[in-house]
């Protein structure tokens, strides 16, 4: 089973409450989770919250959340968490920040473990703008030529080194490292 989870943290540091912030009459988390669950290779989606108001802002909708623990110090401790007691082989991290999520870079993420040899992969961007390099919200990643990120950046200092835009998205098999 491949679970897409999107972790969900209510007072995010540089825009708190940004998970419930409206769009279109809807909170963000909710254009994320519907473009998330358009992918065809996810067999689930969860949002993993923090907040029993997160809870309450979406009990209108049809959606699966699970509670998890204020004391994460990430997003990923977050799946961590939610995941723990599902059997799942592959676990995809999904940014609750991305309203505009394209279902399909999903599916080409989680097409990587078709590699058995695969067991964390994460997207990245040739597309990337000045703005972008002196954005400290924007990621930045470097590369090496076996296609293999070697650092995330959210300030770079050396502006001749090429770097990508990191897309926030992650998949791991649920049994490589400890992720708690």
């Amino acid at each position: 089973m491949v679970i897409g989870v999107i972790p969900a943290r209510l007072e995010s540091t540089r825009f708190p409450r940004k998970i419930l912030f409206p769009i279109r009459n809807k909170p963000m988390i909710m254009h994320v989770y519907e473009r998330a669950i358009k992918s065809q290779k996810l067999d689930r989606v969860i949002i993993a919250v923090d907040s029993q108001i997160t809870i309450d802002e979406l009990k209108d909708y049809d959606v699966e959340v699970i509670m998890t623990s204020l004391k994460h110090q990430s997003g990923t401790d977050r799946i961590a968490e939610a995941v723990e007691n599902i059997d799942a082989e592959i676990i995809i991290n999904i940014q609750g920040d991305e309203p505009m999520l394209d279902p399909k870079i999903i599916d080409d993420l989680i097409a990587q473990f078709d590699d058995k040899t695969v067991k964390i992969v994460t997207l990245a961007s040739t597309v990337i703008t000045e703005d972008d390099f002196n954005n400290p919200n924007v990621v930045k990643v470097k590369i090496d030529e076996n296609g293999n990120a070697t650092n995330f950046y959210r300030e770079v200092v050396d502006k001749k080194v090429k770097y990508f835009r990191h897309i926030g998205i992650y998949g791991y098999k649920k049994d490589f490292g400890n992720f708690r």
